[in-house]
């Protein structure tokens, strides 16, 4: 939110008055920390992010909505702590904020199970317990005003071959089309792209299904030419 509504504090620390600069948001340490419970598999690793979150909560434990940032320009924006305030104390935003207090309790329980509360059967369904890859697919595909390119296969990150449910690629030049997903790595999946007209009729790649192996680890692309329609 630094360059979007600007929700906080002038950089004279004046008040939100339609405009003005986003601060910290601490919710989102007390996120990063269950993250990294999940990408390690140790709760441990969530115990940096609970002392910093301490920190910027006030005497009696009440997490604000946003605190103090050391000043520095931000996506190009200059977004300055006046000197009479101390980075990392909360801002005139709301405090405790609820969502905040409710991400420390999640964090605490993700300390102490070694995991983030995600229900298993949507870990299952998508695969997020198992070792990912990056795939980033690109595809040459002439479009007509208003036409859209979708990514569609037998992932359940592809909408399981529901073209309304699968991947809107977005265009990079003429008629070169891109989209990058998280998939599970060394897996074999089939896909197609989908053409979707201004009326939301879908037009199906013609030919066989599109195969491939994710890798074990690396980041790769998959450079698929010339869709045939």
């Amino acid at each position: 939110r630094y360059n979007c509504d600007g929700y906080g504090e002038h950089n004279d620390g004046s008040p939100y008055n339609s405009g003005g600069r986003g601060r910290l948001w601490p919710i989102f340490t007390a996120e990063r920390g269950i993250y990294e419970i999940s990408r390690t598999g140790d709760g441990a690793a969530g115990r940096p992010y609970l002392l910093a979150l301490k920190h910027f909560s006030s005497p009696v434990g009440f997490i604000p909505e946003q605190v103090w940032n050391l000043s520095a320009s931000i996506a190009g924006w200059e977004t300055d702590t006046p000197s009479d305030e101390t980075p990392g104390t909360a801002t005139g935003s709301m405090r405790p904020l609820s969502w905040a207090m409710g991400e420390y309790i999640n964090l605490l329980a993700a300390i102490k199970n070694g995991h983030n509360d995600a229900p298993s059967v949507v870990t299952r369904r998508y695969n997020s317990d198992r070792v990912q890859t990056t795939v980033h697919f690109n595809v040459a595909v002439p479009t007509g005003p208003g036409e859209k390119v979708y990514l569609v296969g037998d992932s359940p990150m592809m909408g399981e071959w529901v073209p309304q449910s699968g991947v809107q690629m977005s265009v990079q030049s003429g008629s070169l089309w891109s989209a990058t997903l998280s998939l599970p790595a060394s897996r074999a999946i089939q896909y197609k792209y989908v053409k979707v007209d201004r009326n939301g009729n879908a037009i199906w790649e013609s030919g066989q299904n599109r195969t491939l192996t994710t890798s074990a680890t690396d980041t790769v692309s998959q450079n698929d030419g010339l869709a045939a329609f």
